[in-house]
């Protein structure tokens, strides 16, 4: 195995980020530049090399040097990017011997399998009641460790909390409480969103009182940063949006004062773009954001318009185009990271328009006449997903509107693959009884697998639904209820997140223990 001293030194400058030694990693990067390979869009080691790859390295190292004599010869596992993409999961290496290769205490046993997903090619499902695995305190935001077996939430006071589960994620093994300050005026300092970066590496949390935190996975306080401009005397902004840039490199967010912040990953702020009038509450001027590249950003504007900004090796920040096609406030914005293409809905026409990569005008119009859907979305869509399924041959977008009106988009003939009232259609449900109750609908996730979508509706209700793209339908194959009394406006779902294995959903309750879903 080859390895340069540049891939060598940016593997070490990793482990000394990530292991907290800031000076160090610090020192090692002023002589060697080693950071700059992540300013390459290029570049294929910042995308390989995840959280503890040069400890992976190491061990990888160790067992290569004990079995070299039995491997039959895997010469394209023996350099950086071959040992990055080789894991436990992937096929184990022909020995020319009949022994079992030594492993780190895992086992290739089958994976346990709920009865609704053993004939999810077939004609028949189940829908389950679901019990929590895990209860948790109120809370009204969430976020999974990109990697570990950590999520972390955030309270309607001022702390949030880094939980540690077991093996099952049955039970939590540690936590720590990230405190923040009370809010000046005697507020309550909730915790509105938490963050974690792509790495796994930093936590960033937004509270009431305007500012960004960020903090270690073992709760230490990294750097804190407010939110809008210095001497600003209005109120202070409310974060409504983070976005990291696929490496981590940089962080966009939006506040309630309509301003665009972009942030380096230590919360040092870059550019602030302000989209409103700032001697005026414009209430109209919801303000969306998309990363498009590593260096390349989108916000949309006042005009009904989408401005694309460059981010360039100084730190320049400048628009550099835009896109016009929406007659109406845009309210989403969603980039297809395959296809490069880029989603957006008004929720004042609720028209749909998905924008070619390339091309700044070209644009295809859904949610109209034209699409051919069986139902059109008549209420804001709450929920707009990308889906690339296995054997397409091209991509999906999926969109859910608050009356749970479903449509999977074929975003090439702009027609409707699949079109459904999730709520109102018995078939969807295998004990056949629709959900009778006028609910609204107001989160929604699709889990990293794309085959599953989670709901939560005013009722606290949690549905689960599985998307059967080749068969064109979609089933209800999982649902959990709480009981609210009438009239309690203090309960219900604040957020949910799908874990990374597309097992577990994450559910915020406020006024109600938040729940860890097993489905």
């Amino acid at each position: 195995m080859s390895l340069s001293s540049t891939e060598l030194n940016y593997l070490v400058w990793r482990y000394l980020q990530e292991s907290g030694y800031d000076l160090a990693a610090y020192a090692l990067d002023k002589h060697s530049e080693c950071s700059r390979a992540t300013e390459r869009d290029d570049n294929p080691l910042v995308a390989k090399v995840f959280p503890g790859a040069l400890v992976d390295l190491v061990q990888k190292g160790i067992l290569y040097t004990m079995t070299e004599e039995e491997v039959e010869g895997k010469p394209e596992l023996l350099t950086l990017m071959g040992s990055l993409s080789h894991t436990p999961q992937d096929p184990q290496l022909p020995l020319k011997s009949e022994e079992t290769p030594h492993t780190n205490g895992t086992t290739d046993t089958p994976m346990e399998v709920d009865t609704w997903s053993k004939t999810a090619n077939g004609e028949s499902f189940t829908t389950n009641t679901l019990s929590p695995v895990l209860e948790f305190t109120p809370s009204i935001s969430f976020a999974w460790h990109p990697s570990l077996s950590i999520f972390a939430c955030g309270e309607n006071n001022p702390q949030a909390i880094i939980s540690v589960l077991n093996g099952q994620h049955s039970a939590v093994v540690e936590s720590v409480t990230l405190t923040h300050p009370a809010q000046a005026g005697g507020g309550a300092n909730s915790v509105n969103m938490v963050s974690w970066v792509p790495l796994g590496t930093l936590l960033v949390t937004a509270c009431a009182s305007g500012e960004l935190r960020s903090w270690s996975p073992d709760g230490k306080l990294k750097n804190l940063a407010p939110l809008g401009a210095t001497g600003d005397s209005r109120s202070p902004p409310l974060a409504l949006a983070l976005e990291w840039s696929d490496s981590g490199q940089f962080l966009l967010s939006v506040d309630t004062h309509h301003q665009v912040s972009l942030w380096d990953a230590n919360l040092n702020l870059i550019k602030l773009i302000r989209t409103g009038d700032a001697n005026r509450d414009d209430k109209h001027a919801a303000v969306c954001i998309s990363w498009l590249s590593e260096h390349k950003f989108c916000v949309t504007t006042r005009k009904y318009s989408i401005k694309v900004y460059n981010i360039s090796n100084n730190l320049d920040v400048h628009p550099i185009g835009s896109l016009h096609g929406h007659d109406h406030p845009i309210s989403k914005i969603i980039r297809n990271t395959s296809s490069k293409f880029l989603a957006t809905v008004s929720d004042f026409d609720y028209i749909i328009k998905i924008w070619a990569a390339g091309v700044s005008q070209e644009c295809l119009d859904l949610n109209t006449p034209q699409n051919n859907a069986k139902f059109l979305h008549t209420s804001p869509v709450i929920g707009m997903f990308w889906l690339e399924p296995e054997g397409a041959s091209q991509s999906l977008l999926l969109t859910v509107s608050m009356d749970a009106v479903l449509n999977l988009w074929d975003t090439i003939s702009g027609q409707s693959v699949i079109s459904c009232q999730l709520y109102k259609d018995a078939t969807l449900f295998s004990d056949g009884e629709a959900i009778k109750l006028p609910a609204v609908l107001f989160n929604a996730d699709l889990s990293p697998n794309g085959q599953l979508l989670a709901l939560a509706d005013d009722y606290g209700r949690v549905t689960i639904w599985e998307l059967r793209v080749s068969a064109q339908k979609v089933v209800c194959v999982g649902r959990y209820t709480i009981d609210i009394p009438h009239g309690s406006p203090k309960v219900g779902v604040c957020d949910l997140k799908w874990s990374r294995d597309s097992k577990q959903v994450g559910v915020s309750y406020l006024g109600h223990p938040s729940v860890l879903l097993q489905v």
